[in-house]
């Protein structure tokens, strides 16, 4: 649609050499088509006319909750072919009956090219409109213009969050209007909130924070700068299900973390977190936890009430005696310490978002059981089948359905030296 344009500007030079007026009504004409001479009686600038192109290919536009796009934005408009490699460009081209393979090069057996356009973002080539179309517009419009009625430039326009796109997700939209997004609309997100990047997350507002829910997705909050930590709620940290939210945590909200959680976060975890966040367990969360995990970071628990460290020991944490080894020493104390150059844990968890379930919060045997996903251990409490499963229970019949074995979380001792489990 801008070669229509491009042949105004031709006209245009040739009537400033020559003088000829005949050359510059052929430019006034070549906009025609532009401006709705056309078989579809459409016009190719946003908000010009009757009926103006409705959804091109502006990201702004698309994620506004505006219904009309941001008007005065050119359009490539008509194309005689798409590139039929994927969709919908397949469906397109197949859609224009008769097709456009040419039968002893007559176009009258073909479907009309000025009828070949489809209205719609997804189609790029009808509906993206470059830096060059609009330069291609403005030129021939500007020359042609007595100034009789100029643009209205109000400055009314203001983005508002109900757009089609995954806002966050891409950043399709000013890092600085972040802030004016819905809450409601960041919760419709879930966890593709976690595909948002860091500089994103740190300019949501509290409520914006509180309302994220992506609560089996790792990482986000480690994302995140301590300052905007401090927005997450008591509420949203109680449905967390990874164990890197939880490790990820300001000081002040690890209190927050449920006791029935502390089972299901692996001991190496713990072991891997600061020393100031371990400091800020609870007692209450710190019996919570198995004999097996106390066992294996060197914690003891008082007969009364959980005890944080023998009085005579200089801090709760023991020393970890593979901690900055290298590889050679590392391997030096084979018994105690592991290198690796397995990036991943392998392990059982859960195939799919709907067969989570937030077992911890059934203390009784009997109604854990009676949970599909659920079971009972003894020194656990109640938790995720999957959660516990080995390779072989994994695959086995009663669970392969809601379970799958393979990659689930980066291997803590990957090209560094940690303790054995």
């Amino acid at each position: 649609q801008s070669g229509s344009v491009m042949y105004s500007l031709a006209f245009l030079q040739a009537f400033y050499l020559t003088g000829n007026i005949a050359y510059s009504n052929e430019a006034f004409t070549s906009l025609d088509m532009t401006f709705g001479a056309n078989p579809l009686s459409k016009t190719f600038i946003t908000g010009v006319g009757h009926k103006p192109v409705q959804d091109p290919l502006d990201r702004v536009s698309i994620d506004d909750g505006i219904d009309t796009p941001i008007p005065g934005m050119p359009s490539p408009g008509f194309t005689w072919h798409l590139p039929a490699f994927r969709e919908p460009y397949i469906s397109v081209n197949k859609a224009f009956y008769p097709p456009e393979a040419l039968v002893n090069d007559n176009y009258d057996q073909s479907y009309p090219v000025l009828r070949r356009y489809v209205d719609s973002y997804a189609v790029i080539p009808h509906n993206e409109g470059t830096i060059s179309d609009a330069a291609f517009y403005a030129a021939p419009l500007t020359v042609m213009s007595d100034g009789s009625n100029p643009p209205n430039i109000d400055g009314s326009y203001e983005w508002q969050w109900g757009g089609r796109a995954d806002v966050l997700d891409q950043t399709h939209i000013p890092l600085s209007e972040v802030p004016r997004i819905d809450s409601a609309y960041i919760t419709q997100w879930g966890g593709r909130v976690g595909n948002a990047p860091a500089k994103y997350l740190n300019a949501l507002l509290q409520e914006q924070v509180c309302a994220i829910n992506a609560s089996n997705i790792p990482y986000w909050v480690g994302k995140m700068n301590e300052e905007t930590k401090e927005f997450l709620c008591e509420e949203q940290i109680a449905n967390f299900l990874h164990w890197s939210l939880f490790i990820d945590l300001p000081l002040s909200k690890v209190p927050f973390i449920p006791c029935g959680i502390m089972p299901t976060i692996e001991w190496y975890h713990i072991r891997n977190a600061s020393p100031e966040w371990q400091a800020a367990l609870s007692e209450d969360q710190i019996a919570c936890m198995t004999d097996e995990q106390l066992k294996k970071l060197g914690w003891k628990r008082g007969t009364d009430a959980p005890s944080l460290a023998p009085s005579a020991s200089p801090s709760l944490f023991p020393i970890n005696i593979c901690l900055d080894l290298n590889k050679r020493k590392c391997n030096q104390k084979s018994n105690e310490c592991e290198f690796s150059f397995k990036k991943w844990i392998i392990s059982c968890y859960v195939k799919k978002e709907k067969f989570e379930h937030e077992c911890s919060q059934y203390s009784k045997k009997g109604k854990c059981n009676k949970r599909k996903y659920c079971s009972y251990k003894k020194d656990v409490g109640c938790i995720h089948k999957c959660t516990v499963a080995d390779k072989f229970s994994c695959k086995s019949e009663s669970i392969k359905k809601i379970c799958k074995w393979g990659q689930t979380e980066l291997n803590p001792c990957y090209k560094k030296c940690c303790t054995i489990p």
